[in-house]
């Protein structure tokens, strides 16, 4: 049976592995393909409609973090970054010498 909506496969009605979960499924419960990984080059696998979201999001939150550390384009860029962190909470970090 499908492991979502329950129906009996059949010579018709074949089953799927969904590559993340490793849970099995109808094609009409998995028809999502997507790369599991953020790698350029990661293959399009077969994942079921739960994990298609999952993976969607965890690859979006993957993204944005590659894209945040690329804008830092110098040690200097840093510096200021901390700096003003530092400075916004001045009751959680003893660096009071860098604000000045």
């Amino acid at each position: 049976k499908c492991h979502s909506c329950a129906v009996d496969f059949s010579p018709f009605n074949r089953r799927h592995h969904c590559r993340n979960c490793g849970e099995i499924f109808c094609d009409k419960c998995s028809q999502g393909r997507i790369a599991l990984t953020a790698e350029d080059n990661a293959p399009l696998v077969r994942v079921c409609d739960r994990c298609m979201t999952e993976v969607t999001q965890r690859l979006s939150i993957a993204k944005d973090v590659a894209n945040r550390s690329a804008t830092v384009q110098s040690h200097e860029d840093l510096a200021r970054k901390l700096k003003v962190i530092y400075c916004f909470f001045p009751v959680i970090y003893s660096f009071k010498w860098l604000c000045t």
